[in-house]
């Protein structure tokens, strides 16, 4: 299960990081 949660943490770290740089998609 830890692989999961370390994979749904990137994921979401990843989508903020475009929501900063694309803020109009956001």
């Amino acid at each position: 299960m830890t692989w999961f949660l370390l994979f749904i943490g990137t994921a979401l770290l990843a989508y903020l990081a475009v929501a900063m740089f694309v803020p109009d998609k956001f």
